[in-house]
């Protein structure tokens, strides 16, 4: 990995770090899927590791499993980890299953039921040998896990804050007012936002919606951090692949 790059992105992180100072677990959701939750959880394990807290990620339900794409394994790649010298893969990603798509829909194909009382157990455990856990969400908040309950319930459940990944493009200032107004609802703290203007293709809309999530932010009184370089596992570009 281009350690430059990276060192970019978790310092860009350094407001988040903060604003988890006094915190003993994290979620990091999206505004829909695929925006770049797992790049930011594996820079913020990263950024969380150079502070001088010890950290380890969780993911609760991976969809699009297989032996070899694990999300919580490119967390540790990023952050420089070594792999396979963390906890169980049990505790950090209690359910993976093979089918892409939503927790509650892959779940059924394979006749496997979601519980929570699984997910929180794990995520206890895990909190009892290290200072913080970021969890890594699955799509966005609002995401089934049962036929019941979405993500938010559980995150909800156990009292987590949230940080927030923004793609910046077309469609975001709608995406990210509705995910916070969803917050707000729940009474669930919003950490920071994290904008990530690496996933821009159109440098005007990029630019609209940075000023705009900024003056959000300041209103509100959230911090907002922005990845502009795209880290992969191997190293950094400008665009995504």
């Amino acid at each position: 990995m281009c350690a430059a790059g990276v060192d970019d992105a978790v310092e860009a992180l350094a407001p988040v770090v903060r604003a988890l100072a006094a915190d003993r677990g994290v979620f990091v959701t999206g505004t829909d899927t695929e925006v770049g939750k797992t790049i930011v959880t594996g820079v913020l394990v990263r950024a969380l590791r150079l502070a001088g807290r010890t950290v380890v990620s969780q993911k609760w339900v991976q969809t699009g499993a297989t032996t070899d794409v694990l999300d919580i394994n490119l967390h540790d790649k990023i952050a420089g980890i070594a792999p396979e010298s963390g906890p169980d893969i049990e505790l950090r990603s209690p359910y993976r299953l093979e089918f892409p798509a939503s927790p509650h829909f892959a779940a059924a194909l394979e006749g496997v039921l979601l519980k929570h009382e699984t997910v929180q157990t794990a995520f206890r455990v895990l909190q009892s040998g290290c200072d913080i856990v970021v969890v890594e969400g699955a799509g966005g908040l609002m995401t089934p896990v049962t036929e019941t309950e979405t993500l938010s319930d559980w995150v909800r459940d156990l009292g987590l804050p949230v940080i927030v990944v923004v793609p910046n493009r077309l469609g975001a200032l709608n995406h990210t007012l509705l995910t916070l107004t969803v917050l707000h609802q729940f009474g669930t703290p919003v950490r920071a936002i994290v904008l990530n203007t690496a996933m821009a293709t159109n440098a005007a809309v990029a630019c609209n919606n940075r000023d705009t999530i900024r003056r959000w932010c300041e209103t509100m009184h959230i911090p907002m951090a922005e990845i502009t370089t795209y880290v992969t596992p191997d190293g950094v570009s400008e665009a995504p692949k």
